[in-house]
């Protein structure tokens, strides 16, 4: 009992902490690849790490992670260790294998004059942390903090910064650090050109609510949320690689021409139930996240051959049907989160593939001929 098979490959532990849970743990199967704990603090007995182990999902504080005993020169970056009290500071010293920290009150006073080892390179301060005097490595690479406080422009290899609450400073040119590939910050002041680090990829904004100019979004950015921007959106504003876009809060009544760029591949906006008129066709558009099905999508979708379409806010339920029938799309994949009703002239002519979700199909002549695969559910979703 409590001796698992050589043959696995993958283990995840969501049992409470009981005898045969231990014995298993201080006997892993020598093949045993990834190794997942649910709970955190999971580990009171010595629990040998095999050599093939390459990935370890685990939180734990020092209590729990001294138990671990580690193949040299592992590390497992999907491993957090709690950093709460000085001997837990000598524990991480002599750890290699813990990339990953969460700094909690109790570990403040030691890195005000103890700097923390160059091996960490992912720091979470718990809420209510903010320290200037905090002696981070200048090897970190990920950094999340909820206070404003934490001094952060020095950090030369700093790939992403995630700031949870208010930062209250207007961000000026250099600021942030160049390296920085994600941002995610709650933020509402007026952004200025070369304020962005120009390798930035992911900017997720919670309350920017501000006039977007030209020049002022990296043209290297391709993933881009502004949860509560509601300004007009005026053409090149967006950068032309842009691949992905949500604007949760926009609600203005149109999109002008070229304001929206031909790269994007997924467009949220739970929202807009305005114009598309001037928009250009998105033909490399696979993912459309939109509060009603309005007219003038049609557009968007000219040489659009296959789209997941999420429709939140209204229901589908027009008897003379939609405009998806004046599309060539042959696959569709169409969720809603109202109840909804397709009848003829809904869908395209050329349909071949359709996945429903919360949708009656009001007769058979809904579904074009040219479709050849049907599948419809009923489901409770939420938005995401």
């Amino acid at each position: 009992m409590g001796q698992l098979p050589d043959s696995i490959r993958k283990l995840t532990l969501f049992a409470l902490n009981t005898p045969i849970i231990q014995k298993i743990i201080s006997n892993l199967p020598c093949k045993l690849q990834e190794l997942d704990f649910v709970n955190n603090d999971f580990i009171q007995s010595r629990c040998v790490l095999p050599q093939s182990l390459t990935d370890l999902h685990y939180s734990g504080r020092y209590d729990s992670m001294k138990w671990l005993v580690v193949p040299p020169n592992k590390v497992y970056k999907n491993c957090k260790f709690v950093l709460n009290s000085n001997e837990s500071f000598q524990w991480l010293l002599e750890n290699k294998f813990i990339g990953k920290i969460k700094i909690g009150p109790g570990a403040i006073p030691m890195l005000k004059s103890h700097r923390l080892p160059s091996h960490v390179t992912d720091i979470h301060l718990k809420h209510g942390i903010p320290d200037p005097d905090l002696l981070l490595p200048p090897t970190l690479e990920r950094l999340f903090f909820s206070n404003y406080g934490t001094p952060f422009s020095h950090i030369s290899h700093l790939k992403d910064l995630y700031i949870n609450y208010e930062y209250p400073i207007k961000l000026k040119k250099g600021v942030l650090p160049r390296s920085l590939e994600t941002l995610c910050l709650s933020y509402d002041q007026p952004l200025e050109p070369e304020v962005l680090p120009d390798q930035l990829r992911t900017l997720y904004m919670y309350e920017f609510n501000q006039p977007l100019k030209n020049n002022v979004l990296p043209l290297s950015l391709t993933d881009l949320t502004l949860v509560s921007f509601n300004q007009p959106l005026n053409a090149f504003v967006l950068p032309p690689k842009l691949k992905k876009l949500t604007m949760q809060g926009f609600q203005l009544p149109t999109f002008l021409r070229n304001s929206l760029p031909l790269s994007l591949n997924e467009l949220t906006l739970f929202k807009f139930n305005g114009s598309f008129d001037q928009c250009q066709p998105l033909d490399n558009l696979k993912r459309l996240k939109i509060g009603s099905l309005v007219p003038s999508l049609a557009g968007l979708f000219v040489n659009v051959k296959k789209l997941d379409l999420f429709v939140f806010d209204t229901a589908i339920d027009e008897p003379s049907g939609t405009c998806l029938a004046n599309t060539y799309i042959e696959s569709l994949s169409l969720y809603c989160l109202v109840k909804s009703t397709l009848y003829p002239n809904s869908l395209p002519p050329t349909i071949k593939y359709l996945s429903l979700v919360n949708v009656v199909i009001k007769s058979e002549k809904a579904i074009p001929s040219s479709c050849r695969y049907l599948k419809s559910t009923t489901r409770n979703f939420t938005k995401g």
